[in-house]
């Protein structure tokens, strides 16, 4: 999504953090009003969405560091803010659902049927 979907989410969370008493759609047509005027909308966005307990274990062994408190409580705060964007554009944005049962291939496997899907090849994949 060249960073477009994880910045508009990015931003939700951060400003729904400073005014938790606004909705998240508040804050989206909020930050949309700023970014229609040089933004562009991605024809396809996948959004990887692991338990974010998996997602901050796998960073931190990656990293080899233990993630700040302040992401630990922020990652949660993102995921809603991209699930919330996912319900907005179902056509436009796919979850893909994983957790640590999941191999990498089965992972890449639901990313290349999306993918496939989109541009319009099915049977494809195994």
């Amino acid at each position: 999504d060249r960073c477009i979907d994880t910045i508009m989410a990015y931003s939700i969370a951060t400003l729904r953090q400073c005014y938790p008493q606004k909705s998240y759609q508040e804050t989206y047509n909020w930050i949309k009003k700023c970014a229609d005027l040089w933004s562009v909308k991605p024809n396809l966005t996948i959004f990887l969405n692991p338990p974010w307990e998996l997602a901050t274990r796998r960073a931190a062994v990656r990293d080899n560091r233990k993630a700040s408190e302040e992401k630990m409580i922020f990652i949660p705060e993102f995921v809603k803010a991209f699930e919330y964007l996912a319900s907005r554009e179902k056509k436009r944005i796919k979850t893909i659902y994983y957790d640590e049962n999941h191999t990498h291939d089965e992972v890449i496997s639901y990313i290349e049927a999306e993918v496939l899907k989109y541009l319009g090849i099915q049977g494809l994949c195994t």
